[in-house]
């Protein structure tokens, strides 16, 4: 069985760009044997890169689309904290501090995208492998059963390791 990863680089040979950073992705598919081929390079759809905050109080997504997704981000997480995390992406950006953990405000950067449209886009890969991938994103990226994975390593050396999990989730029994 093969699965499709999604790894930022800006060089093609590590992973070693923040997800809210890269421009594009680097699409390879990756066979249970952890033999892999690139098949494609993805550009990330209108990403609000980390630059100087926009002063406008409007965002470019409708207030639809933002609501679906935290109402499903919330009902993955199933916590007490639901009424926390129900509103829009803004929102719950600016509740839960966002970003990738380092002190950056890099889930900032997703305020103003059409989250659909960065679902659909990688919708069929199983895996997101960056440098740092925020928690805002993980989330909404589970919701459609895609696994982000932060690391720090060669594109190479991740997607045997991919190939080694899957090979090991495939085998585990049943629960």
């Amino acid at each position: 069985m093969s699965v499709l990863v999604a790894v930022a680089s800006d060089d093609g040979q590590n992973v070693n760009m923040h997800f809210g950073w890269a421009h594009e992705l680097l699409i390879y598919k990756v066979e249970e044997d952890g033999s892999y081929e690139l098949v494609d390079e993805r550009e990330v759809p209108e990403l609000k890169r980390c630059e100087a905050p926009a002063e406008s109080k409007e965002t470019n997504q409708s207030e639809e689309t933002t609501n679906d997704v935290s109402k499903k981000i919330s009902d993955d997480r199933g916590t007490a904290n639901d009424k926390e995390q129900q509103g829009s992406i803004k929102e719950f950006l600016e509740k839960s501090g966002a970003g990738c953990g380092n002190g950056h405000s890099c889930g900032e950067n997703f305020k103003d995208t059409d989250v659909d449209k960065m679902i659909e886009t990688f919708a069929d890969c199983k895996y997101i492998l960056a440098l740092k991938v925020g928690r805002v994103m993980e989330r909404i990226f589970r919701t459609k059963q895609i696994s982000c994975f932060s690391v720090d390593l060669p594109i190479d050396e991740a997607l045997k390791s991919i190939a080694v999990y899957e090979k090991r989730k495939s085998s585990k029994p049943a629960e």
